[in-house]
C-alpha cells in the first residue's frame, strides 16, 4: 500500500503561536529536509524523519523508515535539522 498523499491524511493542528512568543526562532525548514523532533514524552530528540509539508509555524513530517507521513502537525518550536553523528 503506497503512503497517504498530503490530501488523504487527516491532520491536527497546533495552535497559532505569535512569532514573539519564541524568543529563538528556529531556522527555516523546506520540504524534504532532515529533521529531529522533541518527543512529548520525555523531551528528548528523536531521528529519522523529514518536512513534508511546510506552513508559517508547523511543519508536517514524514518518518524516514517507511516512508509514512505522520497525521499531526508539528510546531516548529519542536524541530531542528538533524544531526549527524
Amino acid at each position: 500500500m503506497p503512503p497517504a498523499t498530503h490530501s488523504e491524511v487527516p491532520t491536527m493542528r497546533p495552535p497559532a503561536v505569535p512569532p514573539t512568543a519564541i524568543p529563538d526562532a528556529p531556522p527555516r525548514l523546506e520540504v524534504g529536509d532532515a529533521v529531529e523532533v522533541r518527543s512529548r514524552f520525555d523531551r528528548h530528540w528523536s531521528r529519522g524523519f523529514a518536512v513534508a509539508d511546510v506552513d508559517d509555524d508547523a511543519c508536517l513530517l514524514r518518518r524516514t523508515s517507511d516512508g509514512s507521513t505522520l497525521p499531526v502537525w508539528f510546531p516548529v518550536s519542536e524541530l531542528r535539522p538533524a544531526t549527524t553523528r
